[in-house]
Parts: C-alpha cells; structure tokens; sequence
C-alpha cells in the first residue's frame, strides 16, 4: 500500500482580487470561479496547514473574504490532468470514443477494427489518431 500525503485544502470565497492567493507555491484544486457579482471562489491547497493560516491571516486583512471550508484530506496521487498535452480535435476525439466504447477495459470489449467502423473512419486514420494522442499522454505523465 502506498504511503499517503496529506493535503489540506481551503475554499475562500471574496469580493476582489486576492494577490497573496497567488504566491506561487500553492496548488490550485480547481479553477478559480467568477459568479455573476464578480466575486471570486477559489479552492487552494498546501502541504502545510501553517501555509494555508498565512495565507488567509494575510487575505482576511487586505480584503472581504468568507472562509467557507478548510479540511485535511489524504492523498495518494496528484493529477494535472488540466495542463496535459496538446492533443488536436481529432486525436481528443479517438481517445473518447475509444474510452466510451470500452477500448480500454479489460478484457477488451471493442478491437480497433470494430471501433474505426464505429466511427466510420478508416482504420489506419483511426489508429494512427489514437496512438499519437496515447504517446503524448504517456510522456506528459512519464516525463520521458
């Protein structure tokens, strides 16, 4: 079993631009949210709870601010998945229909063959779409 991280994650919700929010070693859980009232939602997170106290000492000063959350949460794996390769429309759009149609169950529940009539694409247009987009997935995550 892999040893577990513990992340801790804060939630604030204001009014304007929080600047010490964008020190920069922070992580960002989700994007930050701007509601209709131009108020700002932001989910952030540090190792340290110390940090995170820091930081919202600092921001409940400089601005109006709502804590809505903090809590600790244990981790085995961050993803960015966010800032994954430039995968174009077509090889994005092989990589979902490979995934929605089970391509990648186990035991396979669709060959390429079956996926590539699926689509009504050729299936070396088909294939060589889906391998490019599985290579720069691989070596965006493997930094190879």
């Amino acid at each position: 079993m892999k040893n577990k991280k513990t992340l801790l994650l804060c939630q604030l919700n204001n009014q304007i631009e929080a600047l010490p929010l964008y020190e920069g070693d922070l992580i960002y859980v989700n994007p930050i949210i701007v509601k209709k009232d131009f108020s700002q939602e932001y989910e952030v997170a540090h190792w340290e709870r110390k940090r995170l106290k820091k930081i919202m000492n600092i921001t409940k000063k400089s601005i109006k601010m709502d804590l809505i959350k903090i809590k600790k949460e244990k981790l085995s794996n961050i993803s960015f998945f966010g800032l994954s390769p430039n995968l174009t429309d077509k090889q994005k759009q092989a990589l979902k229909f490979a995934f929605k149609n089970k391509y990648y169950d186990f035991p396979r529940k669709n060959s390429l063959i079956q996926l590539s009539k699926k689509k009504k694409t050729p299936l070396s247009t088909f294939q060589k779409n889906l391998r490019k987009a599985e290579k720069k997935i691989m070596e965006f995550f493997l930094k190879v």
